[in-house]
């Protein structure tokens, strides 16, 4: 969605204007006591798990030495976003099992984006449950370490969603809404800025 070239510039604006880059989880656990928010916090997020994650972005964020958190679509890795039929983009590959795990000993944190990319409040009680808890259950198994934020994919969601994903353990998740998020905000419903291709250091900025 965003060029490597201008995400350059977009990590280089958060480092020399003084933010503090945090991971979901961190802002979450920081969130109980806001005075220990570092200045000016900032979340970085990635959706999906595109193999582009790792040969553009990571290294711009290793460069700063940012921390992220990148939401993987589960079922998905070694593969292709198949998901992306429609946008024409079914083919673009996706993130290996060895890539995932090195971006996770890397500092940035890794979490779920579903099992497999779907409407996830359009399904039946049973493939809903296969599609949070399976993967949770993938990520964990394979990257070694605990799973514990969740972003719904497409942004939707309903209750059952959202108490679901409460259920697999996660203690946080992220919806898009495109809107600035507060501490006092439900941990399960977190708000996020799109960032798209025509974003300049501008309009980040004023965002």
């Amino acid at each position: 969605t965003v060029h490597p070239a201008r995400f350059q510039e977009h990590m280089d604006h958060l480092a020399r204007n003084g933010y503090s880059p945090l991971t979901v989880t961190q802002f979450v656990t920081h969130r109980a006591n806001p005075g220990a928010l570092p200045p000016r916090p900032v979340v970085i997020t990635f959706d999906d798990g595109l193999a582009d994650f790792y040969t553009c972005a990571l290294p711009i964020l290793r460069r700063y030495h940012f921390p992220a958190t990148l939401y993987i679509t589960a079922g998905f890795v070694g593969k292709t976003s198949r998901w992306l039929v429609q946008e024409g983009m079914a083919g673009t590959p996706m993130l290996t099992w060895d890539q995932a795990r090195e971006i996770a000993e890397s500092g940035i944190e890794c979490g779920a984006h579903s099992f497999s990319h779907p409407h996830l409040d359009l399904l039946s009680a049973t493939t809903l449950r296969q599609e949070v808890f399976g993967a949770k259950e993938e990520l964990e198994t394979h990257l070694h370490r605990p799973v514990s934020t969740f972003a719904y994919p497409h942004g939707y969601y309903n209750e059952t969603v959202r108490r679901l994903v409460q259920e697999a353990g996660f203690t946080s998740a992220c919806a898009v809404k495109h809107a600035m998020s507060a501490v006092g905000d439900d941990p399960f419903a977190l708000a996020r800025i799109i960032v798209s291709w025509n974003t300049s250091v501008e309009m980040l900025d004023r965002l």
